[in-house]
């Protein structure tokens, strides 16, 4: 259990540092913005994800439930950034022939 609480740490220790490193790439013109925005929905989870899975734990009888739900989560959080980049270049060219319509 120790060798688990280091290993997680130190995993969590350089999470922080780096996230602002990932929205830079991501968001290099709405960096404040989508800082903000992180920090902010990462408050609100933490918030209310241990209620949740003690409420699942206490209908269900296991953390089982609560266990893939945070997998489903993290999932379509890792889909929804890799399709950054397909967005951000479809609101960049979108931006860029609203400009030309109105010449």
């Amino acid at each position: 259990q120790i060798a688990f609480a280091v290993i997680f740490g130190i995993g969590m220790a350089c999470y922080i540092p780096m996230m602002p490193v990932v929205l830079h790439y991501f968001f290099p013109l709405r960096y404040d913005f989508a800082l903000s925005i992180v920090f902010q929905t990462q408050a609100i989870a933490m918030m209310i994800g241990s209620p949740i899975a003690g409420w699942m734990r206490d209908v269900l009888g296991d953390y089982n439930a609560a266990f893939y739900m945070a997998a489903a989560v993290f999932g379509a959080s890792a889909i929804c950034t890799f399709l950054m980049p397909i967005a951000d270049k479809y609101f960049e060219n979108r931006t860029v022939n609203k400009a030309d319509e109105k010449l």
